[in-house]
């Protein structure tokens, strides 16, 4: 699907840049698109939120390098500290999250305590990715290949199918 929607991507522009690194890093995180989105974009906090501070690169089990995100909190664990972390790595390809993560901070270079979807808007305003914003974007490339609508969980069930599959 991510291959299939890139190319309808302006990858130029601030919130496409945002929505595709979105998109490739909530499938091969294995993670719903709520823990990288903000309910509104009035409702970032830093606190309960992914800041481009909670990105850093680590070494795995095996020695190779992979792309940490610290989730402040989840649906389990709703206190400040006390969230998770998921990876994912470089893959072969257009849908690679992490030269989209790259095109997306160089497209909309902001501060490390934003939001990590943070994007440039029009009137030079910073917005967080808000999660109607991401499935309003998603949606609309879904209906252009006449494909159902994607929910948050959709990309969470299809990145454990490709890597089960």
């Amino acid at each position: 699907i991510i291959t299939l929607f890139k190319p309808k991507f302006n990858l130029d522009d601030p919130l496409d840049a945002a929505s595709f690194a979105c998109l490739t890093v909530c499938f091969w995180c294995i993670a719903r698109v709520g823990k990288f989105t903000v309910p509104s974009i009035n409702s970032f906090n830093p606190a309960t939120h992914i800041t481009r501070a909670g990105v850093s690169q680590v070494e795995d089990r095996n020695s190779l390098t992979v792309w940490k995100f610290t989730l402040p909190v989840t649906k389990s664990s709703k206190t400040s500290g006390r969230g998770k972390s998921v990876q994912c790595a470089c893959q072969e390809g257009p849908a690679d999250p992490i030269t989209a993560l790259k095109n997306h901070f160089h497209i909309n270079a902001v501060a490390p305590e934003e939001h990590l979807f943070t994007w440039t808007h029009a009137n030079k305003k910073h917005h967080p990715l808000s999660k109607r914003e991401f499935t309003s974007r998603i949606n609309k490339l879904a209906e252009l290949f006449n494909l159902p609508n994607l929910k948050g969980h959709s990309l969470h069930i299809r990145g454990t199918l490709e890597y089960l599959l």
